[in-house]
């Protein structure tokens, strides 16, 4: 029998094991390859944010929308939820992708969802985030009314506004573009799918078919999501083919010196149950305005003239 002391010693060296070491020797103080790939750090200039988004620096978004994914989709959706929490954290916090220091400008394209048939919908960036001052530009609501895409794309193309933050979305609905129809790929008109005075109106297979709910499409949902989020200023919606700007609702004044910019006459349309403009003013207050396009593709002088009329909006 061992003495109690010689128990007690044989007792306390079982009770400590000599350490293992973290990793094994090698020579290197580094870690397993393995573990250095799981604590490696997201790339600075394309961040993902909860499995959703991707932030695209300028510099690779050229061509953008017609067919070229803008950004990057990441993951399934998980929720309207997940998405709308993912998208409030990307727009408050993508100031690390393709942006300046607070007070800075930015210029980036962030993707706000998918179309019914997965096409990106982007939205790009410009100037001022700081800026009390917001103007979102929606150039393609209808898909077969795409003469404002390149009065969007010249103002995504160009330089930023020092006193506002400019939101460009080229393409709302990218099915109905790429079809060359009015609705998106449900057949719903999405100039009569928001909440604002919603009804139900006509049956799937109709222009104006509503949708079986207000949002109920991917692409409204996403432009009211941004919507929400910016909480625009002015906004300004590019349809076709009345050649005015609607006056019947929105900031008169704003719509006066556009109107007088571009040559347009200027004149109260009808406003429709379920408009993306109505909506919007019932939302941020009269901000939202809608411009009748000439019909057929905007020459190039004409494309310069609304977009310069855009910047003088913005202040630049």
């Amino acid at each position: 029998m061992s003495s109690p002391s010689q128990s007690g010693s044989r007792n306390a060296s079982r009770a400590r094991p000599t350490p293992r070491p973290a990793f094994p020797a090698t020579g290197s103080a580094s870690p397993p390859s393995s573990v250095r790939r799981r604590r490696r750090p997201e790339r600075a200039n394309q961040r993902r944010l909860r499995g959703h988004w991707t932030v695209t620096p300028p510099d690779r978004t050229d061509g953008a929308h017609r067919g070229i994914i803008v950004g990057r989709w990441t993951a399934g959706l998980r929720g309207r939820g997940a998405l709308l929490g993912a998208v409030a954290i990307l727009l408050a916090a993508c100031g690390d992708a393709g942006g300046s220091p607070a007070g800075g400008s930015v210029h980036r394209t962030v993707v706000l969802g998918r179309s019914v048939q997965g096409r990106p919908i982007s939205a790009v960036e410009l100037g001022n985030p700081h800026a009390a001052r917001r103007v979102l530009v929606v150039g393609c609501v209808h898909g077969d009314e795409p003469a404002g895409v390149a009065v969007a794309d010249a103002l995504a193309a160009g330089p930023g506004p020092a006193h506002a933050d400019l939101w460009v979305v080229p393409v709302l609905n990218p099915d109905g573009m790429a079809a060359r129809t009015r609705g998106n790929a449900h057949g719903v008109d999405l100039n009569r799918n928001f909440p604002a005075g919603w009804r139900r109106i006509d049956a799937p297979g109709s222009a104006h078919y509503s949708g079986a709910a207000p949002l109920s499409e991917p692409e409204s949902a996403a432009a009211a999501r941004l919507v929400r989020r910016v909480r625009p200023t002015v906004a300004i919606w590019f349809h076709q083919h009345l050649t005015v700007v609607d006056s019947s609702q929105g900031p008169s004044d704003v719509q006066r010196r556009f109107a007088r910019d571009v040559g347009l006459p200027l004149r109260a349309l009808t406003v429709y149950p379920g408009s993306a403009t109505g909506w919007e003013n019932t939302v941020v207050g009269q901000s939202a305005f809608v411009v009748e396009l000439p019909g057929g593709r905007l020459p190039a002088a004409a494309v310069r003239r609304y977009a310069d009329a855009v910047r003088r909006i913005t202040g630049s």
